[in-house]
């Protein structure tokens, strides 16, 4: 499964988003846009996007060990 996919099913996002978070998003999936902006811009609309763009940060961007 595409990890753009699975990050719906694994952060629960519900549709419809803000229409300015939405958008956000679709540039971040491009890669038009870094995941510290993506993380700043996000949730501007609704603060309750916090968590939200954090988990789809860990979900496509995984953290690395070591």
């Amino acid at each position: 499964m595409p990890v753009y996919v699975a990050m719906y099913d694994v952060c629960h996002i519900v549709a419809p988003l803000h229409p300015v978070s939405q958008q956000f998003l679709e540039s971040f999936l491009r890669g038009d846009m870094s995941a510290h902006l993506f993380q700043w811009f996000f949730s501007l609309p609704n603060s309750d996007y916090i968590p939200l763009a954090e988990c789809i940060l860990h979900t496509i961007m995984p953290p690395t060990v070591g």
